[in-house]
């Protein structure tokens, strides 16, 4: 029961912060930092990091330009 309690206050708090919560950085998938038309990450973008991760840009991280 308390689980389901728990849960349920989590996502009644995140309903809650939706609209002030920043999105998730993804990697846009053409801006540059994935190989077309294979669509994965360019070894070059992440280097030593694997899944999810590797798809999100760190705070330090700029975007790659077209043609990088």
């Amino acid at each position: 029961m308390e689980n389901r309690e728990a849960f349920s206050t989590s996502k009644i708090e995140r309903l809650d912060n939706l609209f002030s919560t920043a999105p998730i950085a993804f990697r846009p998938q053409n801006g540059g930092a994935y190989e077309i038309p294979a669509l994965t990450l360019r070894p070059d973008i992440a280097p030593g990091r694997s899944g999810f991760g590797a798809h999100v840009e760190g705070p330090d991280e700029r975007r790659p330009v077209m043609g990088d």
